[in-house]
């Protein structure tokens, strides 16, 4: 989906759809069926490195899943307020 919307908006800044974010998730990673994989695709390395990682486990990780504290966290992180 990132990839796709890309395509459309270019600049777009992702935000939790990393390989840190998965990697501390795991736990809630769902099983799914892929209907297709692609290694070509218009992602930043940390957030390929996601999408692998995810791959590798044919799951996903629903956003709603993902851990508060670990949320806030992130923006404080990757986002600091000016």
């Amino acid at each position: 989906m990132l990839d796709q919307f890309r395509r459309y908006y270019p600049r777009t800044i992702s935000l939790c759809m990393d390989e840190e974010t998965v990697s501390f998730h795991r736990e809630q990673i769902r099983k799914i069926k892929y209907r297709f994989s692609r290694t070509d695709l218009q992602l930043e390395p940390r957030e390929m490195g996601g999408y692998l990682l995810l791959l590798e486990k044919t799951g996903r990780i629903e956003q709603e899943k993902l851990q508060q504290i670990f949320v806030r966290e992130y923006i404080q992180r990757h986002l600091p307020v000016q």
